[in-house]
């Protein structure tokens, strides 16, 4: 197991470079023997939704690169950092599922976690869904006045 963020970082990199390079020889002339793992994994090069979760700022930000990096359709989860780089993040296009923003702050990863950001995220025109316990709030991607629960 990997003992830093950026080692972490590496281990998720790696295994998207082998899913990636195993999905390519699947879906070519002489697919490769089966592999459980790469087979599962490589279904994000055909869409499938990728959750990463973040609560700090710097891990948001490399969770964006990756999903980027190998243009995925992702979503950032939890996110209790993003208020605070909501300008840097307007420069990516990535989607955030944010919340709870209340609760204790026991564990360092939330210690910044604060009730403002779905307010900020909304004036920076962020795409974010609001997760609420165990209900989902929807807000609609026009960032107009009009914001409807679904």
């Amino acid at each position: 197991m990997p003992k830093t963020r950026m080692a972490s970082a590496a281990m998720i990199r790696e295994a998207f470079i082998k899913a990636k390079e195993y999905h390519k020889q699947y879906n070519s002339e002489n697919p490769p023997k089966f592999d459980m793992k790469m087979h599962s994994l490589m279904r994000i090069f055909d869409g499938m939704l990728v959750k990463f979760t973040a609560h700090q700022a710097y891990d948001i930000v490399t969770a964006i690169r990756l999903g980027e990096e190998f243009n995925l359709n992702y979503t950032v989860d939890k996110c209790s950092e993003a208020y605070l780089i909501a300008d840097e993040l307007k420069q990516f296009n990535a989607k955030f599922v944010i919340g709870p923003a209340y609760g204790g702050k026991r564990d360092h990863e939330i210690r910044n976690r604060d009730t403002i950001i779905a307010s900020v995220m909304e004036k920076k025109q962020l795409r974010f869904l609001y997760f609420h316990r165990t209900s989902w709030s929807r807000y609609k991607y026009d960032y107009g006045s009009n914001h409807n629960d679904a």
